[in-house]
């Protein structure tokens, strides 16, 4: 498609490649979930698996209007709740809710362990891109499979030409979910390796175990 990111490496490697199957959550690894959070606009959590070089799309949740402790909820009701262990947030995480008077991120830090995405767009993008071959999703992931599809840029009326920045669309939450989960991913599973995932906020470090928070 004109303009798009990923729908020709989606097409090439996911559809062409038969990567888009049926159950494909696997109690023996570890999740993480890539959250987009937007003030007005649709949130989305995109969680995952890692397993050697492949990424495994599990599905998502999509919504818009609620309290963060709606999401959070939703997130604790998972059968992958169990093997959650990295939260990877955006920057705008810290931008505070008016009804509570809490940052967003600290509504997740009261119970999950998460990451600030520190990447620019387009090199979040470009990690995308470069992993797609290795991208595995589940069929209940249909609203991701749009954003990989739709994902595009924005054009330039004036200029009759495409802009360098991605285009605000239905796709831009999903595919701004996509970005975080290919930037913190690494950071996530380096994490597991050593038994523990980090959290970080203003310069803070914390521990998160299934049992609690250790300070």
């Amino acid at each position: 498609k004109d303009g798009a990111y990923y729908a020709a490496l989606y097409l090439e490697w996911v559809i062409s490649h038969k990567r888009k199957v049926k159950d494909l959550y696997d109690k023996n690894l570890n999740v993480q979930i890539a959250v987009d959070l937007g003030m007005n606009d649709t949130n989305v959590i995109l969680p995952f698996q890692t397993y050697k070089k492949q990424f495994r799309v599990l599905g998502q949740f999509e919504d818009s209007g609620q309290k963060i402790s709606y999401y959070t909820d939703w997130i604790k009701c998972q059968p992958w709740f169990k093997n959650l262990t990295h939260v990877i947030l955006p920057h705008d995480a810290e931008v505070k809710e008016l009804t509570s008077g809490k940052k967003r991120s600290e509504v997740f830090e009261e119970e999950l362990a998460f990451d600030n995405d520190g990447n620019p767009t387009n090199e979040g993008i470009e990690q995308v891109r470069q992993r797609i071959s290795d991208l595995w999703i589940d069929e209940t992931a249909d609203y991701i499979e749009y954003c990989f599809l739709n994902y595009k840029k924005e054009w330039d009326e004036k200029r009759d030409k495409w802009r360098d920045k991605p285009e605000h669309n239905e796709a831009s939450n999903g595919g701004d979910a996509i970005r975080y989960m290919a930037v913190g991913a690494d950071r996530g599973e380096s994490m597991i390796r050593k038994g523990t995932t980090a959290l970080q906020s203003h310069g803070s470090s914390y521990s998160h175990n299934r049992g609690g928070f250790d300070v």
